[in-house]
């Protein structure tokens, strides 16, 4: 009698799974180092260009394959000829290949892990703290062991009660938490200080990125957006959704936007985008209002006094 394979119970599972192969610790960890080390935005563009050729064509390559012939990757290319059979193999080798180095590096990930949910995140993100880890004799072969063992258990569980149901707790957690960049941008704030520097945030307030799919034109249409005299969008900003900075609600709304910069980031000085377009008295208010604060000058506050068309 032969034995029923495992699969996946649904495609959410699936996807999951995809896309957690997909990401790979690549991503995690050797990718933000390659783009600051090369570039930045040149690194990433082309990365997301052989990422979008090369990555997803072999990517649904292998997938179709695999649905096709419901066969392991050993066996799967020979099955649809026999004269690819050798591919099978290749591709079955090259996960052995560099196990080890994902070993090393999950070992790592989960290390940093445990060393920011017990509140050391400071610490681990001193110079020579990686350093130090890597040095060590036993720590980075005890980590090392710890992913070996917790991958090990999920394979042993099969695809469906291992693969498939870890996948769905586990993919989530990379989703962005807006929380936890609230939190950054505060500690990197707190760090230019002790640093003995100053921050100026860049705001921009005279236009947003869409105009009738904003949340401020779901609120109240049109009421914080300008308008010609026929009724169309006022351009001053060139792009389409001018700001109506002088009606009272929308110039309440970027003051308290301002003051809660400064207060809960500890904001020091603010420079607008296009702030020719801001209407003047809104302008002097939050000066106004920084000075009673903070003290006359403490915030620094400039911006362009130009508009970027006819307003």
């Amino acid at each position: 009698m032969e034995k029923k394979r495992s699969g996946f119970t649904g495609g959410l599972g699936f996807v999951f799974a995809t896309a957690g192969s997909a990401v790979g610790l690549g991503n995690l960890w050797r990718f933000p180092y390659l783009a600051a080390k090369y570039g930045g935005g040149i690194f990433l563009l082309c990365y997301i260009i052989l990422a979008m050729t090369f990555g997803l064509a072999l990517m649904i390559t292998e997938i179709a394959i695999g649905r096709k012939t419901g066969k392991s990757a050993i066996e799967a290319y020979g099955a649809l000829n026999k004269k690819w059979d050798f591919l099978g193999k290749i591709s079955s080798a090259v996960p052995m290949i560099i196990l080890p180095y994902y070993c090393v590096i999950g070992g790592w990930v989960i290390k940093y892990f445990f060393v920011f949910v017990t509140g050391q995140g400071h610490a681990a993100a001193g110079e020579g703290y990686f350093e130090g880890f890597i040095s060590q004799a036993t720590e980075p072969i005890v980590w090392l062991l710890i992913y070996i063992a917790f991958t090990a258990v999920v394979v042993m569980l099969g695809v469906e009660k291992g693969i498939e149901k870890f996948s769905k707790v586990l993919m989530p957690v990379l989703v962005d938490h807006g929380e936890v960049r609230i939190r950054e941008l505060k500690e990197a704030v707190q760090a230019l200080h002790k640093a003995g520097l100053r921050v100026i945030m860049d705001v921009v307030y005279n236009h947003t990125f869409h105009l009738e799919k904003s949340c401020l034109f779901g609120a109240a249409p049109w009421y914080y957006y300008r308008q010609n005299a026929d009724g169309s969008a006022s351009n001053g900003s060139g792009c389409g959704s001018e700001i109506a900075s002088e009606r009272s609600m929308c110039a309440r709304y970027i003051l308290d936007s301002v003051l809660y910069w400064a207060q809960e980031y500890h904001i020091d000085g603010f420079r607008f985008d296009l702030m020719g377009m801001l209407d003047t008295d809104l302008m002097n208010r939050i000066r106004h209002e920084l000075d009673t604060r903070y003290g006359e000058g403490e915030k620094l506050i400039y911006g362009e006094p130009w508009r970027a068309d006819n307003t």
